[in-house]
């Protein structure tokens, strides 16, 4: 695929909220202001395929979410778009940081149709922990996650999300060279411990604390895929 198309979506989060109440938590309301403006930014592939593409939510531990070049042909190979919200940073409220990455779908939606069976959940060091606090919590809204550089181990959760995650791949991605190394490692154990079998392990040699070039998220995707 070529030809990719980048968008900034700047919305009002009353407006964003209409569109996503099926799947927003009631709970995390309060960490919004319908006059809230809320910026996202969307990439798109584009090419020959007439099929219903993917999507990577991406959660960035810092408060722009601009996509690394280099993935850019990894996520055309795989008919992914990509999606991040700023102002989502390590600074921010936890609950509005999983509000946003919620609200994420509706966003892209607005640009192509998208394959619900391939909603992918990503985030990067302390994205990476938000993202694997949020998939025990709502375990049938996405079908896959990559938690880089940073993972928190399982918490406490139902056992219909235990049994709905036992189905969802999740890649843990670190490096050799990461600080959370050995956090990661630890968190893994826990999924493991609760017969999340689909987990995948890959540790990057050389990568320090980073986001990984091409080739290690190409196969990432593959585990998902």
């Amino acid at each position: 695929m070529t030809n990719a198309i980048e968008h900034t979506y700047i919305t009002a989060f009353g407006k964003l909220h209409d569109k996503a109440k099926d799947v927003f938590d009631r709970q995390l309301e309060g960490y919004f202001q319908p006059e809230d403006d809320l910026t996202f930014q969307v990439r798109t592939p584009s090419g020959d395929s007439q099929l219903p593409m993917g999507l990577l939510i991406y959660i960035s531990p810092k408060s722009g979410a601009r996509m690394p070049e280099a993935w850019g042909p990894i996520l055309d190979q795989h008919n992914l778009v990509w999606v991040g919200a700023e102002g989502s940073g390590n600074e921010v409220h936890v609950a509005r940081r999983v509000g946003l990455a919620l609200l994420a779908p509706a966003v892209a939606r607005t640009y192509t149709t998208l394959d619900p069976a391939r909603f992918y959940l990503s985030g990067f060091s302390g994205g990476g922990r938000v993202a694997s606090m949020m998939m025990p919590s709502y375990p049938t809204l996405f079908s896959g996650a990559i938690f880089i550089c940073g993972a928190n181990p399982l918490t406490v959760t139902t056992e219909a999300a235990i049994e709905t995650l036992k189905n969802v791949p999740m890649v843990f991605l670190t490096g050799t060279g990461d600080f959370n190394l050995e956090d990661t490692q630890w968190s893994l154990k826990t999924y493991l411990q609760a017969g999340l079998s689909r987990t995948n392990l890959m540790v990057i040699e050389g990568l320090e604390h980073a986001l990984p070039d091409a080739a290690a998220l190409n196969d990432a995707l593959v585990c998902l895929d």
